[in-house]
């Protein structure tokens, strides 16, 4: 069974403590093993180190920072240098990789792809997804179908495809939502851990910047079946 690294970018002790119980509840016990960007204390000048054991990698999102300001928030441009060792071994390696909102911005950053912001366009709560025909045909989407809900807490969208990545799926807002960049590698803008629950609280109590008159809330139950998949591709992969 494969190890999870999970990779947070978070500075808030809250907000990484609601990150890392979301991510507890979809996986078994010992599954997972957390590190945050915003620290200089591990490896991340050694790859093969901080992976060691590690079977998959998940890219965490961030209640702290918006990639569209790269070069404007001295610790997230930290945060970013530290991981882009990383990220090279993960794609010359093809190593397991799951970019969740942040993460999956992350990803297309350091892709060369422009991520925007769109202050007056947030979405957030219940929105459904659909999948491309190469979505149909991801492992990471295994029978799911073709329309099904997901939570989303975003303003920054990954703004084009990275070249010879492929498109895996759309909402009404956000055309990018799911990146397939490599045979193992993929990334989504919403959160498949999330239920909605927690979604609503973070968008009506804790940051009321993403509500907006067309946010609605609702169960998704199909989504943490995403991450049952990735584990599975990763299991596949035998790299632990």
């Amino acid at each position: 069974m494969a190890k999870i690294l999970v990779i947070q970018f978070r500075n808030d002790d809250a907000s990484k403590e609601r990150e890392q119980k979301r991510f507890n509840v979809c996986f078994a016990l010992g599954e997972l093993e957390y590190v945050n960007a915003c620290s200089a204390e591990f490896a991340w000048d050694n790859p093969q180190k901080l992976l060691q054991s590690k079977g998959a990698v998940i890219l965490g999102g961030s209640a702290d920072f918006y990639l569209s300001r790269h070069g404007q928030n001295k610790e997230m441009d930290e945060a970013l240098m530290r991981v882009e060792k990383l990220i090279n071994y993960l794609f010359q390696e093809d190593f397991p990789t799951l970019g969740v909102c942040f993460g999956h911005q992350t990803i297309a950053h350091f892709l060369g792809v422009k991520i925007e912001h769109h202050d007056n366009l947030p979405e957030a709560g219940a929105v459904e997804v659909k999948l491309m025909p190469a979505g149909r045909k991801s492992l990471l989407f295994a029978d799911l179908p073709e329309n099904f809900l997901v939570q989303m807490t975003h303003k920054d969208y990954v703004s084009e495809v990275p070249q010879n990545c492929t498109l895996l799926g759309s909402t009404a807002k956000c055309p990018i939502a799911a990146i397939g960049y490599k045979t193992n590698i993929f990334g989504v803008q919403f959160h498949p851990e999330l239920d909605w629950e927690e979604n609503k609280k973070f968008v009506t109590e804790i940051n009321q910047t993403y509500n907006s008159p067309d946010t609605h809330f609702a169960d998704s139950p199909l989504a943490p079946k995403i991450l049952k998949n990735f584990l599975l591709i990763a299991n596949k992969c035998n790299r632990f």
